[in-house]
């Protein structure tokens, strides 16, 4: 991987791209070790070194939430890290993670054959740098094994920092549903995606 080769380690890059697509979030230590399958002790080592450049600070949010059978407005203070937002470097750092968006559809579409008979795989959303979609990644096919695309989808989430929101299909529902106009179907091709697998003839 470049990004690795330039800037260190797996971990590193991992880390970085997980706050800079997500500049307005707090991220306490538990939840970075769970999204990027990161070991502790390096994440506290990569957390000193981005610290060090103020690339990410510690920092409070304060936040009101219901609570309990009556609803009791509560308020709740999140603290961790987060994205220094006038880091020097941050929009070319953008464009480079940008540029490198490729290796998620690279990865997905390699794996793509092992998780059973596809005849159709579209991207879009956070995947091709949208945000409105209501899927990443749409899958037709049949025999589709549901625990080797979650396994897949997992590993490109630590990859890209982003939780994905995938949907599946058997063919026969996916053209039923297709010549029927279906909301799904049709607001997902009227808005920006990437076709990487085609064997049914979508245009």
């Amino acid at each position: 991987d470049v990004l690795e080769v330039l800037f260190g380690s797996n971990a590193r890059v991992r880390l970085m791209r997980l706050f800079l697509v997500n500049p307005n979030e707090i991220f306490d230590q538990k939840t970075i070790v769970k999204r990027l399958g990161i070991n502790s002790a390096i994440l506290a080592r990569e957390v000193r070194l981005l610290e060090s450049i103020e690339y990410i600070k510690q920092s409070t949010r304060v936040s009101s939430v219901k609570f309990g059978v009556g609803k009791k407005i509560v308020k709740k203070r999140t603290r961790g890290l987060c994205l220094v937002r006038d880091f020097l470097y941050l929009n070319e750092l953008a464009a480079f993670f940008a540029s490198s968006a490729h290796s998620a559809r690279e990865k997905i579409l390699h794996n793509a054959k092992g998780i059973g008979k596809v005849s159709l795989l579209i991207i879009a959303g956070s995947l091709i740098g949208q945000d409105t979609a209501r899927v990443d990644v749409f899958i037709v096919g049949d025999a589709l094994k549901k625990a080797r695309i979650d396994r897949m989808l997992r590993a490109v989430e630590m990859d890209i920092g982003k939780e994905i929101v995938y949907a599946i299909m058997p063919t026969k529902e996916f053209q039923y549903r297709y010549g029927m106009y279906d909301r799904f179907i049709k607001d997902l091709f009227d808005n920006p995606h990437e076709i990487l697998v085609n064997k049914l003839g979508i245009a």
